[in-house]
């Protein structure tokens, strides 16, 4: 038969069915499928898309397919190769269906597979099976003997009893008839018992039967009519009347199991004639419905039910008395007008000729409680936030529509693989490490995560990841949701960003040239590495604001930031530390003299002129101040200070210099060196504060000229320049007395007036020493030590 053919028949008969042609790697293994021809019945049934119609590889589409496991495709080659047939029933776990699938090869290097939906059979086998054992077990515990037999007297099931009287195996007992265990002359009654029964007449007789091993016991047996599966059956059940005080006892014994059976059912029983009255209840129908036993045997089945319920129920009575049997769901009112969802099934029986309808109700108010939760959870899925949902070995079985418009992927692309695909890259496998460890240990994890859309493109996201467990505390599920929160990063960034970053030249602020300081003096502490401290200071800025306005000043601080930013490397920092001051921390450095290089590129840097935004020029230069970690200091104040004052050395020395601290003198003598107090000195300084150290330098000239005997007019050039700084010097002095009412302000300028006319007369003598004490020069502080220290100093020296 040719396959199409075969196909045409297969989907008429509404199986499932596919041609495959079995694929096998080098060493003859099986490792995949290609479907040649699938109906969409076999596409369902296996778990693949429908675009695998034809051409499509099975196991490279749907890994998890039970069509593709490795043990069908080992069935597949072994039936194309022996040309073979087979028959398998077996469950698919991703369908929660059972299948009959049948396996042949229909011609050379093709296996036909079609595939029989059983689960209907198989459920009600497994129904069947749970059914019977419960019977077993019920009929095994009656007080007397039970059995069911064909119409001719085999029996067909017995009870423990039953076999123990006829002293029996399960086996013998099973080829044995009731007339064989009856006295000869009974045989004749017990057959026309069962004669009675079938025909629908209940018959109660005593009679004696007897075991295989010839005992004798008198039973009082009942015998009835059932119909199982379309086939009538006698069922009896009997108690030994050898006393007649036994047997009335075991009658109520039996009556009373009866009630006890009842009573133990899972569920509401009830008994209704065909008007639909009550005949029969159980306990827990009573106690649910909330009604006396008095009032139920007055009620009409119908009175319990309402609206479109009451009419489903009474069609449903109906079906049961013309056609055996029927089921339904309704609400079941209770006395205090309650409505309970129940599950009510009908079979129809007959007795002493008189048809009635058996059934069991069972509540079913968690399972509609558990499908509302579902809808409920179904809207819930496809809500704004984006979802996930995987097995427990963490294959993605769904995805809402929010998820794949924030990743890119359509659900088709995602379903059936790892969620890991999303992984961006920028965690380790110590990050995904915690995140499982607190899944697995506490039932969830929330946090911040990258993740990779289908474009390629990294996005933040708020993650939150969920173990579904089942009752066991075995886990079936994970679900995880996914926020977008780029915008959130960006505002968060945004403000970081002016919270450390100058807003006009984009460097390092104060803030974040302090953490950063701070960080690495860290660093090279651990790692024995040097730190290099540069503070500059523009030369010239001020000039430029004032010829150029502020505008222009804003070009020229925004041109160095980018000029210095070349010259360092991208571990080094570049900041704004004031308006034209810049720091640079530059670390990892073997040596102090590692600095140096940089100190000179960065002055070359603005040896360029700067061009400004009207299409002006100016040319700006800088002072370079450096500190060095671990020579100079180890904390960050010592550092800062050093480097300042090493800056406004440079400015001292004249500008677009740099000044290193020389690490093998002491803090007070970093610069040129001092003149000291002694009898060689003509000409010095005996306290000197950080904003006169200009002193330094011209007096030392001056010192210099008297020493070689230079010209007087030589001498007295350079002298000049002393006294226009300390001139400057004074005047600025005074203004600061008078702005903050210091009341020796005459006193202390006549003094200064005084020492300034001797100087003149006496720079010649060459045997005087004349000495220039200055004090501190901060606002107020400055003046709190008296000039009389000055003036007796001089006095001593002969100068009045």
């Amino acid at each position: 038969m040719e396959s199409s053919l075969l196909a045409q028949i297969v989907l008429g008969a509404q199986l499932g069915f596919a041609l495959l042609q079995v694929i096998c790697d080098e060493n003859g293994n099986p490792i995949d499928a290609e479907l040649r021809e699938a109906n969409a019945l076999f596409l369902a049934a296996a778990g693949l898309p429908l675009s695998n119609a034809q051409n499509g590889k099975i196991r490279t589409c749907a890994v998890n397919s039970p069509i593709a496991t490795p043990e069908m495709l080992r069935i597949f080659q072994e039936v194309e190769r022996q040309r073979g047939d087979r028959h398998i029933e077996t469950f698919f776990e991703t369908t929660q269906r059972w299948f009959d699938i049948r396996v042949f090869s229909p011609q050379e290097k093709l296996v036909a597979v079609v595939l029989d939906d059983i689960t209907k059979r198989k459920r009600f086998e497994i129904a069947l099976k749970i059914e019977s054992a419960f019977w077993n077990e019920v009929v095994d515990s009656c007080p007397g003997i039970f059995f069911m037999l064909l119409g001719h007297g085999q029996f067909v099931m017995w009870n423990r009893a039953m076999r123990q009287g006829a002293d029996a195996t399960e086996q013998r007992m099973a080829s044995l008839s009731i007339q064989e265990l009856t006295d000869d002359r009974d045989r004749g009654l017990i057959s026309q018992v069962i004669k009675d029964a079938l025909e629908g007449t209940n018959r109660e007789v005593a009679l004696d039967l007897k075991s295989l091993s010839g005992h004798r016991s008198s039973y009082f047996i009942s015998c009835q009519r059932i119909s199982l599966l379309g086939q009538e059956y006698v069922i009896g059940s009997g108690f030994d009347i050898s006393e007649r005080f036994k047997a009335e006892q075991l009658l109520r014994q039996q009556k009373q199991f009866s009630e006890d059976v009842i009573n133990s059912l899972p569920g509401v029983f009830y008994m209704l004639n065909v008007r639909g009255q009550f005949k029969r209840v159980n306990n827990l129908f009573v106690e649910v419905t909330g009604y006396s036993r008095d009032e139920i045997a007055h009620m009409n089945a119908l009175d319990l039910f309402a609206g479109e319920d009451k009419q489903l129920i009474a069609k449903k009575m109906q079906e049961v008395f013309e056609q055996g049997k029927s089921w339904a769901e309704a609400e079941f009112i209770t006395k205090s007008g309650q409505g309970i969802p129940y599950y009510f099934t009908g079979q129809r029986t007959c007795i002493d000729g008189e048809s009635y309808l058996v059934g069991l109700g069972t509540d079913i108010s968690e399972r509609k409680a558990a499908e509302a939760a579902f809808r409920i959870a179904a809207i819930a899925f496809e809500s704004q936030e984006s979802m996930l949902i995987t097995d427990a070995n963490r294959v993605t079985l769904r995805v809402n529509k929010a998820f794949t418009a924030l990743t890119g992927y359509m659900a088709e692309e995602i379903i059936g693989q790892n969620p890991r695909m999303l992984r961006s890259g920028r965690h380790g496998s110590d990050f995904y490490s915690v995140m499982w460890n607190s899944i697995n240990n506490a039932g969830t994890w929330e946090g911040e995560i990258w993740n990779r859309r289908k474009n390629g493109e990294v996005f933040p996201a708020h993650q939150t990841i969920t173990a579904v467990k089942n009752r066991n505390g075995i886990v079936t599920n994970y679900v995880g949701t996914l926020i977008d929160i780029t915008q959130q990063k960006r505002s968060e960034e945004i403000v970081w960003y002016k919270a450390n970053f100058d807003q006009l030249t984009g460097l390092a602020n104060r803030s974040l040239f302090f953490d950063r300081f701070s960080k690495e003096i860290s660093r090279a502490r651990r790692s024995n590495k040097h730190v290099a401290l540069l503070f500059l200071d523009l030369d010239g800025f001020k000039a430029v604001n004032d010829v150029y306005g502020h505008d222009a000043g804003d070009d020229v601080l925004k041109e160095v930031s980018r000029r210095w930013l070349r010259c360092v490397r991208e571990v080094d920092t570049v900041a704004r530390v004031g308006g034209d001051e810049f720091a640079i921390i530059v670390g990892n450095l073997d040596s102090s003299c590692d600095a140096i290089p940089l100190a000179e590129k960065l002055i070359q840097e603005l040896s360029f002129n700067i061009s400004l935004s009207h299409g002006k020029e100016c040319n700006v230069g800088t002072s370079v101040g450096i500190s060095i970690y671990p020579d100079n200091g180890t904390e960050m104040d010592t550092l800062l200070s050093l480097a300042d004052t090493a800056m406004y050395e440079s400015k001292m020395r004249g500008k677009n210099t740099y000044t290193i601290i020389d690490t093998t003198t002491t803090i007070g003598k970093i610069y040129e060196k001092w003149i000291e107090l002694d009898d060689l000195s003509l000409v010095g300084v005996a306290v000197l504060d950080e904003q006169h150290r200009q002193f330094v330098r011209m007096l030392n000239h001056v010192n210099h000229a008297i020493a070689i005997n230079k010209i007087d007019v030589d001498i007295k050039k350079l002298f000049n320049e002393v006294l226009k700084l300390v001139k400057a010097h004074f005047a600025t002095e005074l203004n600061l007395m008078v702005k903050y009412n210091f009341p020796t302000t005459a006193l202390h300028e006549l003094e200064h007036e005084k020492m300034l006319m001797k100087l003149i007369d006496n720079i010649h003598q060459g045997n005087e020493l004349l000495t220039l004490h200055s004090v501190k020069d901060y606002l107020l502080d400055h003046f709190k030590h008296s000039d009389k220290y000055l003036g007796d100093f001089l006095k001593s020296h002969g100068v009045s």
